[in-house]
């Protein structure tokens, strides 16, 4: 009887750690996506702050302004 609760405790430890292991896996998968939409949205972000800066410039020459007082950085 002792041999058949030990067996099946075994049983459930194994269990549970393949879970565990799974659960490991599917959340560094997680990760790397998450870097990966971060990276993604930097790219982005660099981008439209680029275009902004060149529509400002635009408008800055067009109303004659000058770059000094462009406040997007």
């Amino acid at each position: 009887m002792v041999f058949d609760a030990t067996s099946q405790e075994i049983i459930w430890i194994k269990q549970d750690s393949a879970q565990i292991r799974n659960a490991v896996v599917l959340l560094e998968k997680e990760k790397d996506n998450l870097r990966q939409a971060v990276r993604k949205l930097k790219l982005e972000n660099a981008r439209v702050k680029q275009k902004m800066k060149r529509m400002q410039e635009t408008i800055n020459g067009l109303s004659g302004a000058s770059a000094e007082t462009d406040n997007i950085k």
